[in-house]
């Protein structure tokens, strides 16, 4: 399962939270991975994912992994274009 640049907002972030929480304690869960180039304020969802996941999850905690990525070309709302630029991303990989 892959969530890749969804956390616009706090209540985007926190569904992502909720679905991070029913996949992860599924019997056989599958792959998650969750990418923010954006780090929004309000947007950090993984304290509340570790302690409901505490005791159910061999995962915990997760943590965000920041990964540099230089010269990374794209497009963005309300960007004419593709842009080349360096961007620092978080990701959760389990």
């Amino acid at each position: 399962v892959v969530a890749a640049d969804v956390m616009y907002n706090e209540d985007i972030a926190m569904e992502i939270g909720d679905r991070c929480v029913e996949l992860l304690t599924r019997e056989n869960p599958p792959k998650l991975i969750i990418t923010d180039s954006q780090r929004f304020h309000g947007t950090d969802f993984l304290d509340g994912v570790n302690v409901r996941l505490e005791g159910k999850c061999e995962h915990v905690p997760l943590q965000w992994e920041h990964i540099n990525l230089e010269n990374f070309r794209g497009s963005g709302v309300m960007i004419d274009g593709d842009q080349t630029y360096d961007a620092t991303i978080r990701m959760v990989s389990v």
